[in-house]
């Protein structure tokens, strides 16, 4: 453990040695003897000691075993203490012990106390001391901090092998070598799934991550509701690197997911949030669905995927607008005049407004309803059409090109006289002013795709 390092170094001559014993002689009722190079303490009783602490001349502490001897450079007092090689003991200081072919590093406290289970500052870094007071490498404290291999605890991103060294084989964001990606904050604590839950996130230098209750971090699909009946805006999406994703990304649905996809493969755009745009309802789409993206709208399914084609956007309950969200390709909200393939595989003629709403009344001298070009069949030639129009309706009569019949008096192939204003709107039907505010034909339908 290169950080950890002895902060006194100890090189007492012997004679020194023998004087402070001395000095104490003489000071203390008891006294250090010297036998070679030993040394033993006799008490006031003249007998020698055992298996006790004794000061020496310089006033610190020294053991005496239970050969009667003062140990030297190792553990001592039920492995609590450790006296140096100049047999003091070991205070405020850490100690490099070899045992059984291992080093360990350990703290004394201004006691001589051995620390243990607890954190130890050593310059800029925090070191753990084990039950044994071992500084400790690896996960510690319950598997909530993580040591290097000096012991130093970690903080920031830290690749490493779970605590419980088990691999899950085919877990998303999983080395070959098993190894994970772990975020330890400045306490050293490893951001992990809050309390009752599976997955949390976090903000970390800007980005967004989330991490499981093993602390790992997330990539791919996560079920946030974490339940079984979870919706696709209940799922996040993580990158490789573990940011969540935004904006359009092409991939597999999650699964475990209420909703059904008809690909394998399929859109999603994931807002700034991370929240995969979707509906709110399973049974149509909404006008507050619409959402616009990078200059264009789109609209989106239950399941998050962005509709194409003609579909109706409902305003409320009963009231909708028709919108050509083009092909699949592009799966965006189209303007103006469209050849539109309907749901019947039929090609009509549609025009849009500059919001995308299906347009209803006369453009270019042509009749649309909700966007669809009305037109009369070419064996009546002209027909008189129903438009809704504010609380009533108005009757246009048009010919096969769907062009409005203004100011003019025609007759269909059934003999029948259409005269109209200048806006096209009947004004006599068959030389008749009666009834001619009555109902005539419906408007024909945009066949529009299912939802």
């Amino acid at each position: 453990m290169k950080k950890i390092m002895a902060k006194k170094k100890w090189a007492i001559p012997a004679l020194v040695v023998a004087f402070a014993m001395g000095y104490f002689s003489s000071v203390y009722a008891g006294q250090w003897v010297q036998d070679g190079s030993k040394w033993k303490y006799k008490n006031d009783n003249g007998k020698f000691v055992t298996n006790e602490w004794q000061r020496g001349g310089d006033n610190l502490w020294r053991w005496i075993g239970s050969d009667g001897v003062m140990a030297t450079s190792t553990w001592v007092d039920n492995r609590n203490y450790f006296v140096d090689e100049k047999g003091v003991m070991v205070a405020n200081n850490w100690v490099k012990a070899t045992e059984n072919g291992k080093s360990y590093w350990y703290y004394f406290n201004s006691k001589g106390e051995k620390q243990t289970s607890m954190w130890r500052k050593n310059g800029d870094s925090w070191f753990y001391l084990d039950d044994e007071g071992r500084v400790q490498t690896g996960w510690v404290d319950d598997d909530r901090y993580y040591c290097d291999e000096n012991g130093a605890m970690a903080t920031g991103w830290r690749k490493i092998a779970p605590a419980d060294k088990i691999r899950v084989k085919n877990v998303p964001g999983e080395s070959d070598d098993g190894k994970r990606w772990h975020y330890f904050g400045k306490d050293g604590k490893k951001y992990q799934a809050k309390s009752g839950s599976k997955h949390s996130e976090y903000k970390i230098d800007g980005a967004t991550y989330s991490f499981n209750e093993d602390g790992y971090m997330d990539t791919g699909w996560v079920n946030l509701k974490e339940s079984s009946n979870a919706k696709i805006k209940d799922f996040r999406y993580y990158n490789s690197d573990g940011t969540m994703r935004k904006g359009w990304y092409s991939l597999k649905p999650p699964t475990g997911i209420k909703e059904t996809y008809l690909n394998n493969v399929e859109w999603f755009y994931f807002n700034r949030d991370g929240k995969p745009e979707s509906s709110e309802s399973e049974k149509h789409l909404r006008s507050t669905g619409l959402k616009k993206i990078n200059g264009l709208t789109y609209i989106f399914r239950s399941n998050g995927t962005p509709v194409y084609g003609l579909q109706r956007v409902y305003t409320s309950d009963d009231n909708y607008d028709v919108y050509y969200f083009g092909t699949q390709a592009q799966s965006n909200v189209q303007k103006g005049k469209q050849e539109v393939k309907e749901a019947g595989g039929a090609t009509a003629e549609y025009y849009f407004e500059n919001n995308g709403k299906g347009y209803t009344g006369v453009h270019d001298g042509k009749l649309y309803y909700k966007g669809k070009l009305q037109v009369a069949d070419k064996a009546s030639k002209y027909i008189a059409i129903s438009i809704p129009q504010g609380n009533g309706r108005a009757n246009y009569v048009i010919n096969s090109n769907g062009r409005v019949s203004k100011n003019t008096t025609v007759t269909d192939n059934n003999k029948v006289k259409y005269k109209t204003d200048k806006k096209g709107i009947l004004i006599e039907y068959d030389g008749s002013k009666s009834g001619v505010n009555g109902r005539f034909e419906s408007p024909q339908e945009p066949d529009v795709m299912d939802y």
